[in-house]
């Protein structure tokens, strides 16, 4: 439980750090202007984290939500 906690907790950090640079600067347009190994190398980054916390929480027994009806 502690560890959900410090990782929203990240994530929101992360977040807020993302929104005041993007004020800074025009991140985006920054980031098009990589090349494109660096731009799909970032992708790929984001698909393997999301992925990797998606099935990261799964080690509770957890009910099927629709299993009464």
């Amino acid at each position: 439980m502690r560890s959900e906690i410090m990782l929203s907790a990240a994530a929101i950090v992360v977040l807020l750090i993302m929104e005041v640079k993007q004020h800074q600067s025009d991140l985006l347009s920054l980031f098009n202007r990589q090349k494109p190994l660096i731009r799909y190398l970032c992708y790929s980054l984001l698909v393997v984290i999301t992925l990797a916390l998606g099935t990261s929480y799964t080690g509770a027994q957890q009910a099927f939500i629709y299993f009464q009806f």
